[in-house]
C-alpha cells in the first residue's frame, strides 16, 4: 500500500501561489504533517487525518495554515515539509497574503509595498528581499545641488531583514564629501537588481510607524498629519439608597490622525498600515505598540483633489498613557494661549 503526492510544489515560493496539496493512496486513510524548518528546528506545527475519497485525499488552506504560523513567529520566509505517510515534498515559502502583480519578481525585487516612499532625516529604512549571497548594497545620494554622492556598505541580512537609520546612513555615504545631511534631497538604495528610492521631506510634524506588510517584513513609514487626541469615559450607574454611584469606569484614550496629501505610492503604504496585523509607533523614548480601531481609505481618481485618509488608533495596554510624550505624539497646539501672550493659559 502506498501513498504519493501529485502536486508539484517545490524550489522557493509565494504562499499565495499555494492553495492544496492532493496525494493518490491505496490506503483508506493518510496522516498529514506540516513541519517547519526540517533541517534545523523541525518543528510540526500541523498535523491531522484525511480518509481517502475515490483514491485521493487533499489538504486545503494550506497557504493559510502557513501565514498564520509566520505571522505568530514574526517570520517572513522559511522550509516547510509537508508530509503524506511517507510521501513528503520540501519547498521555501515566503508569506504574502495578497495577489501580487504579474510583473513582479520576488527573487529580484525588495519584499516592500512601493519602489519609493517619503521620509524625514530623523527615521529609518527597512528592507526585505531574498538572499542573493552578497551582503554589500550601494546607495546613491542625490544633492539639492544636483550633485550626486555613491557610496557602498555592507550589512548581514537577518532572517531576509535589515534595517537602519536614516542620518546613520547618510552620513556614511557623503563622509567623503564636502556635503551634509541637510544637502541630501533623496537617494536610492541598490541590492542586486532590487532598488528603491527614498525622498527626503520637511514636515513640522509627523508619525513613524513599523508595520508587517503584506510579506510580514517590518516596513517603516513617516505620515506628516493632523493628529487629535480624545479622551472618553464610560461607566454604569446606580441608585444605591439615595445616591446615585458610578461603577466599571473604563477610560479610554484614542488618537485620531487624518494625514496630509498622499502621494500614490505613500497611499498603499497607509493601506497595508491599516489593514497590518503587527503596528507600532516609533519615537526616540521607545516603541509604542498599536491597534488600529477605525479607518477611512478611499482612493479615486479625481485629478482635483489630493488624496488623504484617516485613520483612529489606541495603544494595546489596556490602561491609557499618562503623557503622550511618553509616544513621542506631537504636542497639542495652544494656538494664541502661549507664554507671549497670556501666561496663565500657558
Amino acid at each position: 500500500m502506498t501513498t504519493k503526492i501529485l502536486s508539484n510544489i517545490s524550489g522557493v515560493i509565494l504562499t499565495s501561489s499555494l492553495e492544496y496539496v492532493t496525494a493518490q493512496t491505496d490506503r483508506e486513510h493518510v496522516e498529514v504533517t506540516v513541519t517547519r524548518d526540517p533541517g534545523g528546528a523541525n518543528e510540526k506545527f500541523f498535523s491531522t487525518t484525511l480518509y481517502a475519497y475515490g483514491g485521493r485525499v487533499t489538504l486545503h488552506d494550506l497557504d493559510a495554515l502557513i501565514e498564520e504560523h509566520w505571522r505568530s513567529l514574526g517570520i517572513i520566509s522559511q522550509d516547510v515539509r509537508v508530509a503524506f505517510d511517507e510521501s513528503t515534498i520540501t519547498f521555501h515559502a515566503i508569506h504574502c497574503n495578497h495577489v501580487l502583480p504579474r510583473g513582479f519578481d520576488f527573487r529580484t525585487n525588495f519584499w516592500l509595498v512601493s519602489s519609493s516612499t517619503i521620509l524625514h532625516r530623523n527615521s529609518a529604512v527597512a528592507l526585505a528581499h531574498l538572499d542573493n549571497g552578497t551582503p554589500e548594497y550601494r546607495v546613491r545620494v542625490y544633492l539639492r545641488s544636483g550633485g550626486v554622492v555613491e557610496s557602498t556598505f555592507s550589512r548581514q541580512v537577518d532572517s531576509h531583514w535589515v534595517s537602519f537609520s536614516v542620518a546613520v546612513l547618510l552620513e556614511h555615504v557623503l563622509s567623503n564629501s564636502d556635503a551634509t545631511i541637510e544637502d541630501a534631497a533623496y537617494f536610492t538604495i541598490y541590492h542586486g537588481a532590487a532598488e528603491k528610492t527614498f525622498y527626503i521631506a520637511e514636515d513640522p510634524y509627523f508619525l513613524t510607524f513599523r508595520f508587517r506588510n503584506l510579506f510580514n517584513a517590518p516596513e517603516y513609514l513617516d505620515l506628516p498629519c493632523k493628529l487629535k487626541r480624545k479622551t472618553a469615559v464610560d461607566s454604569n450607574e446606580t441608585l444605591c439608597g439615595r445616591r446615585y454611584i458610578q461603577y466599571d469606569k473604563v477610560i479610554n484614550k484614542i488618537y485620531e490622525v487624518e494625514t496630509g496629501p498622499l502621494t500614490a505610492d505613500q497611499a498603499q503604504c497607509v493601506e497595508q498600515l491599516v489593514s497590518s496585523y503587527n503596528v507600532n509607533l516609533i519615537g526616540a523614548s521607545g516603541d509604542t505598540e498599536i491597534i488600529i480601531t477605525d479607518h477611512s481609505c478611499e482612493c479615486d481618481n479625481d485629478n482635483d483633489s489630493l488624496t488623504t485618509m484617516r485613520f483612529t488608533f489606541r495603544t494595546v495596554d489596556a490602561r491609557p498613557n499618562f503623557l503622550d510624550d511618553e509616544m513621542d505624539v506631537p504636542p497639542i497646539s495652544l494656538r494664541i494661549f502661549s507664554n507671549e501672550f497670556s501666561a496663565e493659559f500657558s
